[in-house]
């Protein structure tokens, strides 16, 4: 669920205010590093926050409902960190495939919340 038009703009400026710019640039590398969670983890903000952690399965199942979400996805995934920062209504979904990261996507707290109950079971 990648956002377009004015939702990039806004979804860029949240970003810039939410997440590492590093997260960015590794995005826009056409050489990307792999950069695993670890790395994301240990370089959150004060504010910011891990609301969830899904490895293997869990992770699998979280993606097959992200895809279906229409416009329907085909992006893969086998590690999901959901990003949350105090004071933000948008949280950041990371995907990493075999311990790399991959890409984001700002989403609601309530789809988010949605699709981690629908998935796995557990609220955001």
């Amino acid at each position: 669920m990648k956002p377009n038009g004015f939702a990039a703009i806004l979804a860029a400026f949240f970003m810039s205010a939410f997440w590492m710019s590093s997260a960015a640039a590794v995005s826009n590398s056409l050489e990307r590093e792999c950069r695993p969670v670890t790395y994301f983890i240990q370089n959150l903000a004060a504010a910011e926050q891990v609301a969830a952690h899904l490895v293997g399965t869990e992770a699998v199942r979280f993606m097959d409902v992200y895809n279906a979400v229409p416009p329907k996805t085909v992006l893969p995934g086998d590690e999901i960190l959901v990003l949350t920062k105090t004071g933000v209504p948008n949280v950041a979904v990371l995907r990493f495939v075999a311990g790399c990261f991959q890409d984001y996507g700002v989403h609601p707290r309530k789809l988010a919340d949605w699709l981690l109950r629908r998935s796995v079971g557990q609220p955001l």
